[in-house]
């Protein structure tokens, strides 16, 4: 038995003496090309392993320190005084009165009564009532003294009836009325005035007309019964809103 131990001893020995003897001995010209190859292949596995790793690492960095000045600044901008001059209001917000007071409500030749601009049309004075006069005229008669009681009661009676002038009745009494209260030449316009009058609680409509051959936007409002209309027009007043009747 140790006869068969010591021959697997040496047997052990002499492939490592084999393996020693192969590196120790002078390569061949191929074996040394492929040893370069391999030593050329590992370096630059390395090296690209290396630069990938670095490059990360360069990447991270410039992150962290961008979320870190971002967060500087944003603490900054907490911290900064407040300053009233900064605050920026666009002009549009303040000029859409302006444009209102600028523009014009009635269009040059614009039909308001009878194909004629309300300038042109005469005002009428309405003619005032007089009462009838009634004169006290005495008679001779047999009775002169009760005939001229009774002649002069008649007569107070009726200077009292003559004198009462019972109200003019009102013809549109009853009718209702809408009121118009611009017309444009372009929808941006109408919409502009609408829009207005919806601030003020009215429900106004546009209308598209044609006059003299000239595309027109009417905006009107209503209809109104006659004691609505009355208020409606204090309040266009007030506002300074031209307007005119128009029937529904």
């Amino acid at each position: 038995m140790p006869k068969i131990d010591q021959v697997q001893i040496k047997g052990q020995w002499r492939r490592v003496k084999s393996f020693l003897r192969f590196f120790r001995r002078t390569p061949t010209r191929g074996e040394f090309i492929v040893y370069v190859i391999i030593v050329a292949a590992v370096i630059a596995i390395s090296l690209f392993f290396a630069h990938h790793a670095e490059k990360k690492a360069a990447e991270k960095e410039a992150r962290r320190i961008a979320q870190e000045e971002r967060a500087l600044a944003r603490e900054l901008e907490k911290q900064k005084p407040f300053s009233p001059e900064e605050i920026q209001i666009p002009e549009s917000e303040f000029s859409f009165y302006e444009q209102l007071a600028n523009r014009s409500f009635h269009m040059a030749g614009e039909e308001t009564i009878g194909g004629r601009n309300l300038s042109e049309v005469p005002m009428i004075p309405k003619e005032e009532k007089k009462p009838l006069k009634f004169e006290l005229i005495s008679q001779p008669s047999g009775y002169e003294s009760v005939d001229k009681e009774i002649k002069n009661e008649l007569a107070l009676e009726l200077l009292s009836v003559s004198e009462y002038v019972a109200p003019e009745p009102d013809r549109d009494q009853g009718i209702q009325k809408k009121l118009q209260t611009g017309s444009f030449s372009s929808t941006f316009e109408a919409n502009i005035h609408k829009s207005q009058l919806e601030s003020m609680g009215y429900t106004p409509t546009v209308n598209k007309v044609t006059v003299n051959g000239k595309t027109v936007y009417r905006v009107q409002i209503g209809p109104f019964s006659p004691r609505d209309l009355a208020q409606t027009k204090r309040n266009l007043d007030e506002q300074r809103i031209p307007f005119i009747e128009v029937r529904p």
